[in-house]
């Protein structure tokens, strides 16, 4: 068998998968044809319907399967390096899409090298070629989404879509229209490459957003194919973001302590944005899209496999590093050397860590090596933890617990601490019946959550969300550390009915509360317009900003509440907005501070010590004092000019103090409903108390 007949013969075995010892005798003739007829340039082998192979020399059109040899010159094949003169195409798909991936995964890369004039050209009809094939390829029910690689192939498709001479107005508008959204996708994906984890986060939210907004165009339905695909794409391009970032800090390396809680924080970070996505593709697939009538999701509920996958792997590197930190931190130095702590990680380093989609033998071979190297430390922080798990106190229990929890979670730990694990659980059921009796309770001691400026309602919410997340925090323990001990059921099932309670608890508040300031909006008497902005006191010479308490309460605790994801309702928010909005232009200039004056020399004492020691007199008339004040920065600094002053500065800044005072003292009075005169008066003030203070530098 010459050498060209065994390889055209193994490869043909190798990608039909059946024997090819026998060759039939036609076969045998076009075989013996193609290497020994220089003229005779192509063998195209296809397999028909009875699984029997037939060798062409001429390309046959309709076969979807079929392996393909050529010549790359007109010679017989013959010689010994006769397999240089020989290429393989395979073609598994249509002759449009084959070209079409030909063009774009192997051409088009090679012959972008140049940049004279006919590289260029060539790269332009490339680029038309491509956008052709692409259209061609999805065929009439543009279903084909295998030739949609990115976001950009989904825009350029859509472009071309709507270019099309036989595309009516409706399809027109649908392609527009799909250009415009996944214009925005492609913004979000691009600003991924440079953002933190949190911004990753928030373009995957942003993300599975705008794709609500693709299905939910009805004029043209998009498909649940597509939209399959493009979960797929998106999907992988997150995932690709995060194992990016955490390969560029090297999860495996050693350092001090900050820095390898640094590395945890990052892998917290990939595991809640890759979670993020899967769980708006469940959301939008299982919840939102089926019960939408206009364009119902008729499928099964889609999660991206190879997210999962990636993030179940992403979960074991977070474990074992998680693990190692721990060890490190119960560890005392000298039996870090006794037990070599320092190679725990060894058999991590030098394997491809991100082989997920399949078996991964040398993953499976490290973390079996990893768990042999930490037995011996194991057994030995056993003991360092059991009495971090007899503490009387259950939250300082849940707090190590937390604190510890993929350690304790290792098979030989937890049965080790499987005697404190179990009274742990039972301390948990207490607390959450402590918990319950509390809501009962018409008096709750909520003075330990939050400032006394809080009113009895908003601290009694804050309690209830603080509850919820304790509460959280139990039910995450038991479910994913502690389902097998005794009593976790019980605490599953409390749980899971006070979580019920404390959501129903705060929302009621918080619609109470919601009602309070709607009523504080009505109330006329809440403005803050009735007296002047600046007024200056007769009995202690102070400078004081006038404001109306109650707002400035109710903009703290709106604040608050809006911290614990309760903000107020949207026509709520803009009428408190519009109402508290003299205090933001207050505090834009002042900072205002709580609302009191404390005993200090003004800037008048400061004027009338300059005069005196020139034989003068006090020259200033001073105002009336004022009630329901707050005490801001400029006010401060005014009443406290005195004592920050030089004695031998102060002829020189006499000029300064008197536009400040004056400039108080003003005869026409401003009130705060007159933004466009606070405005202008606010920034006199920063001009004259920056010049004053620059003096008293």
């Amino acid at each position: 068998m010459s050498l060209v007949r065994e390889f055209i013969l193994n490869a043909t075995e190798k990608f039909f998968c059946i024997p090819t010892q026998e060759v039939k005798e036609q076969n045998e003739e076009a075989l013996m044809n193609f290497i020994h007829n220089s003229q005779s340039l192509v063998l195209q082998i296809v397999m028909n319907s009875g699984q029997s192979l037939l060798f062409f020399t001429m390309i046959q059109d309709g076969m979807k399967k079929s392996i393909i040899f050529y010549k790359t010159s007109a010679q017989e094949l013959t010689s010994q390096d006769s397999l240089n003169n020989i290429n393989i195409i395979t073609l598994t798909t249509g002759p449009a899409e084959s070209l079409y991936q030909i063009l774009r995964q192997i051409y088009s890369p090679l012959l972008a090298v140049g940049e004279d004039l006919y590289s260029n050209k060539l790269q332009k009809n490339l680029s038309d070629l491509q956008a052709n094939l692409r259209v061609l390829t999805h065929g009439k029910e543009h279903e084909n989404t295998k030739v949609i690689l990115s976001i950009e192939d989904e825009i350029d498709y859509w472009k071309t879509m709507g270019q099309k001479r036989d595309a009516n107005r409706m399809e027109r508008e649908a392609a527009s229209s799909f250009c415009v959204l996944f214009e925005d996708v492609f913004e979000e994906i691009r600003s991924l490459q440079t953002s933190v984890m949190q911004e990753v986060k928030d373009s995957a939210e942003n993300i599975a957003g705008i794709l609500d907004d693709v299905w939910r165009y009805t004029v043209h339905p998009y498909s649940e194919n597509r939209m399959i695909h493009v979960f797929d794409i998106i999907g992988h391009i997150i995932c690709s973001v995060i194992q990016k970032a955490v390969s560029q800090i090297d999860p495996w390396k050693i350092n001090d302590g900050f820095k390898d809680n640094e590395i945890l924080v990052l892998m917290t970070e990939g595991l809640n944005v890759v979670q993020t996505w899967i769980g708006a593709c469940k959301s939008l697939t299982e919840t939102y899209w089926p019960n939408y009538a206009l364009h119902p999701w008729k499928g099964k509920t889609y999660i991206p496999n190879f997210c999962v996958n990636f993030e179940t792997r992403l979960k074991e590197i977070h474990n074992i590093r998680s693990t190692h930190n721990q060890l490190i931190k119960l560890l005392t130095e000298n039996e870090k050397v006794e037990l070599n702590s320092h190679q725990f990680l060894e058999p991590f380093k030098n394997i491809n860590i991100w082989i997920y989609n399949g078996p991964n033998q040398s993953w499976e071979s490290a973390v079996a090596n990893f768990s042999a190297k930490i037995r011996p430390a194991e057994s030995k922080i056993t003991e360092k933890l059991k009495p971090r798990m007899n503490n009387t106190s259950t939250k300082q229990m849940l707090y190590e617990f937390i604190r510890y929890k993929t350690l304790i979670n290792r098979p030989l730990v937890k049965h080790a601490l499987s005697n404190e694990l179990d009274i742990f659980v039972s301390s948990l059921l207490a607390m959450l019946k402590t918990i319950q009796s509390q809501m009962g309770s018409d008096e709750v001691d909520v003075q330990m959550y939050q400032p006394a400026e809080m009113s009895p309602l908003v601290q009694r919410v804050q309690w209830a969300k603080q509850m919820e997340a304790k509460v959280k925090e139990v039910v995450i323990c038991i479910e994913n550390y502690l389902g097998e001990f005794e009593n976790s059921e019980e605490v599953l099932k409390l749980a899971s009915q006070l979580l019920r309670d404390l959501k129903t608890t705060y929302t009621q508040l918080h619609e109470d509360w919601s009602r309070d300031i709607q009523a504080l909006v009505r109330d006329e008497s809440a403005a803050a317009g009735d007296g002047p902005v600046v007024r200056f006191s007769r009995e202690e010479r102070l400078m004081e900003v006038r404001f109306e308490p109650r707002l400035v309460r109710a903009e703290s605790e709106a604040r608050a509440l809006a911290a614990l994801a309760l903000a107020p309702p949207a026509a709520l928010r803009a009428a408190l907005h519009a109402l508290t909005a003299p205090l933001a232009h207050a505090r834009a200039l002042h900072q205002a501070r709580a609302a009191h004056a404390f005993p200090c020399a003004s800037v008048y004492s400061v004027i009338d010590r300059v005069y005196r020691e020139s034989q003068s007199e006090n020259l200033l008339p001073r105002s009336c004092p004022t009630t329901g004040r707050l005490r801001p920065l400029v006010a401060s600094f005014h009443n406290t000019l005195g004592e920050r002053m030089i004695p031998s500065t102060r002829p020189m800044m006499l000029q300064a103090a008197l536009e400040l005072a004056a400039l108080v003292q003003d005869d026409q009075p401003l009130y705060w409903h007159d933004e466009e005169k606070l405005i202008e008066y606010t920034e006199r003030l920063k001009r004259v108390v920056l010049k004053l203070e620059g003096q008293v530098r």
